[in-house]
């Protein structure tokens, strides 16, 4: 992620990145790119009803 960043998001004084000089060409925004290709993420699962709690004592009748 590092290299991608340092390659595509510096930008030299002259406005360029080091992909630009690389490849002889401007290339698309970066942060575009990744959200159209990287599927949103899920939805949370949903909350499962907690068991009822048994009682440990019986209550006893005197």
């Amino acid at each position: 992620v590092l290299t991608a960043l340092h390659n595509f998001a510096t930008d030299q004084s002259d406005g360029s990145t080091p992909a630009e000089r690389f490849f002889g060409q401007p290339h698309p925004p970066l942060f575009e790119q990744v959200l159209e290709r990287m599927p949103w993420p899920a939805w949370p699962a949903r909350r499962r009803p907690r068991p009822a709690k048994r009682p440990y004592l019986m209550p006893v009748a005197a």
